[in-house]
C-alpha cells in the first residue's frame, strides 16, 4: 500500500481548497507566498515539526471559517484546543504534499508498518528504548501526538483511530 494520497478519494471541498494553488494563486504562511500546494505542504510540515503551536495558529488562518474546511471529515470541525488545532495542521501539510509521513528519532516513516518494524528494532535493543520512544507518540492523558494524529488521519485510518479511542474508553 502506497502512502500517496489519491486526489479520487479526496473530497470536492477539498479539491476546491487545493485547486486555486495549481493556478498559481499564491498563499502566504507565516510571511511567506506559496503558490505550490506541495511546496506549502512541506513548509507547513517543516514549520510543525520545529515549533508546532505556532505554526498551526498559522495553518488555522490559511483556512476559511474561523480555521475549518467544510467538506472534508476531520478538517470541517472547528479545533477545539491547540492539539487538535494541531493535528489539523499537520492533516493538511499532508493533504497538500499528497505524501504522508511522520517524523521521529530522525527518520521519516511513510507507512504504519515502517513504523512498528523501528519499534520492533527498539525493543530488540532494549525495552527502555521502545518505552522512551512510546512516550513521544502517546501522552499520560492517552492522546496521540498531533504528529502521529495527522499522518494517520491522512493515510485514512480514521475509522481505526475510532476504534483505538473506544478501547480506551472502557
Amino acid at each position: 500500500m502506497s502512502s500517496q494520497i489519491n486526489e479520487k478519494t479526496m473530497t470536492d471541498e477539498l479539491l476546491a481548497f487545493i485547486a486555486p494553488y495549481r493556478k498559481e494563486s499564491k498563499r502566504i504562511f507565516m510571511g511567506k507566498e506559496y503558490g505550490d500546494p506541495k511546496e506549502l505542504g512541506e513548509a507547513i510540515y517543516t514549520a510543525l515539526t520545529e515549533n508546532g503551536r505556532e505554526a498551526a495558529e498559522a495553518t488555522a488562518a490559511l483556512l476559511e471559517n474561523d480555521g475549518t474546511l467544510p467538506g472534508h471529515p476531520y478538517l470541517e470541525k472547528k479545533a477545539e484546543d491547540e492539539r487538535e488545532r494541531e493535528v489539523k495542521a499537520y492533516l493538511l501539510s499532508h493533504l497538500l504534499t499528497g505524501k504522508p509521513r511522520f517524523t521521529a528519532d530522525g527518520k521519516n516513516f511513510n507507512e504504519p508498518t515502517e513504523l512498528t518494524a523501528y519499534m520492533k528494532t527498539l525493543l530488540d535493543r532494549s525495552y527502555e528504548s521502545l518505552r522512551d520512544f512510546c512516550h513521544g507518540l502517546i501522552d499520560y492523558e492517552d492522546n496521540l501526538a498531533p504528529a502521529v494524529e495527522g499522518w494517520l488521519l491522512a493515510l485514512g485510518k480514521d475509522v481505526e483511530l475510532s476504534l483505538w479511542r473506544a478501547g480506551l474508553a472502557d
